[in-house]
């Protein structure tokens, strides 16, 4: 049996109510992560740690549930059970130092065969700089790339460590030709590993069958870098044609940005075109999919958006900008649709080809099911990983 660590961001919630938590808050699911995890757990050949930490514990603790080890660590701003604020990036200033020090005494203990790091997002590759474990470092979000449309200051040092990440690694782990390329022009002696995402089973029992009215459906973080603005200018252009088209918008954001958005639906009088549903489960999100005519993604920037693959295992009709790695998910015309880049003419034009086009849309339904069953059908996403693994450990 191979053992392995995973240091990752982990919705504690799903560890209710063995965790005990200090009080509760909206964090993002990460669904994907759970659905691997648990898919993993299934398999005999492996015994599965997962390294996580939160300011919403009242203390570090480690629990077992669904035969996976969890290893959850306090880790909060000094004096406080709080996070760590975006104006103030005290965890990124001193090198996640108290995370780095807690989590190596914890992959101590556990010994691992195989260590892996689940993004360059947060602080969870620092822990594994000098172990001498194989280590894996998965691509999620390129930091590099996402600040160039939404600079903070947190972003920019975060892309110090996302950098350190790719130069110390020796192997990891990508899903597009995107993330592949970026790992490669800065560490030339990489070596990769095809690592796909497992999609939670509520979307592959989801199946898409063409709703009698016709509708949109954008499903993300409401901010800048997901395009929202374009897709609503696109919007007022289909509603010249169409006027009963309505757009469903499922996620949540910060307050001033949505306020602004909502400004624009005002200002392009889409009032009676645009619904906001707010935050949804997996299972609501599937079925909201499996409702809706057309999927679109505008955004400016993504390496694999789960909201993608979630979109082709229901097999609703897609649409998504061809920036990042999104080409490596959509082929043109075969399962889905690309369009450039801020180009709201474009954009409007396809929604309007496909809203009309039934064929069209059964094409890229069929394709994209297809797809995703042999992409991001978890059980299978479980025995690559463990392949690698395997591979790893010898």
């Amino acid at each position: 049996m191979i053992k392995v660590a995973w240091l990752a961001q982990y919705n504690i919630y799903e560890l209710l109510p063995e965790i005990k938590l200090i009080r509760e808050v909206t964090i993002h699911s990460s669904s994907w992560i759970h659905t691997l995890s648990e898919a993993l757990a299934k398999e005999k050949e492996i015994s599965l740690h997962i390294i996580t930490h939160s300011p919403l514990v009242s203390h570090s603790q480690t629990i077992i549930k669904n035969g996976i080890v969890f290893h959850v660590i306090k880790y909060n701003f000094p004096f406080t059970d709080r996070g760590f604020p975006e104006y103030l990036p005290f965890d990124k200033l001193t090198g996640y130092l108290s995370f780095q020090r807690k989590a190596a005494k914890t992959i101590d203990q556990i010994k691992p065969d195989v260590l892996h790091v689940h993004g360059t997002e947060g602080g969870y590759f620092r822990p594994a700089l000098r172990t001498r474990i194989p280590c894996i470092v998965s691509i999620q979000g390129i930091i590099a790339e996402y600040i160039k449309i939404e600079p903070s200051l947190a972003g920019h040092i975060q892309v110090l460590y996302e950098r350190q990440a790719l130069q110390h690694a020796k192997y990891f782990g990508c899903r597009t030709c995107f993330d592949y390329d970026f790992v490669k022009s800065v560490n030339r002696n990489a070596v990769i590993f095809n690592l796909p995402e497992a999609m939670n089973n509520v979307f592959f029992k989801q199946q898409w069958r063409r709703p009698d009215e016709l509708s949109l459906l954008f499903v993300g973080s409401i901010n800048k870098r997901k395009g929202i603005e374009d897709l609503l200018k696109a919007l007022a252009i289909v509603r010249e044609a169409i006027p009963s088209i309505v757009l469903k918008i499922i996620g949540t954001g910060k307050v001033t940005y949505t306020e602004f958005l909502k400004n624009e639906i005002q200002q392009l009088h889409l009032q009676a075109n645009v619904k906001w549903l707010g935050a949804k489960t997996p299972l609501e999100v599937a079925q909201e999919l499996q409702q809706s005519t057309i999927f679109v993604l505008p955004t400016l920037m993504d390496n694999s958006p789960n909201c993608v693959a979630e979109a082709m295992a229901v097999g609703v009709p897609c649409i998504a900008t061809r920036i990042g790695g999104i080409p490596s998910m959509i082929t043109h015309n075969e399962n889905g649709a690309l369009f450039t880049k801020n180009d709201i003419r474009e954009l409007a034009d396809l929604i309007m080809i496909l809203a009309k086009d039934e064929k069209l849309q059964d094409l890229f339904s069929a394709n994209a099911r297809e797809v995703a069953l042999t992409r991001h059908f978890p059980a299978n996403v479980a025995k690559t990983y463990l392949q690698v693994y395997e591979t790893l450990k010898q």
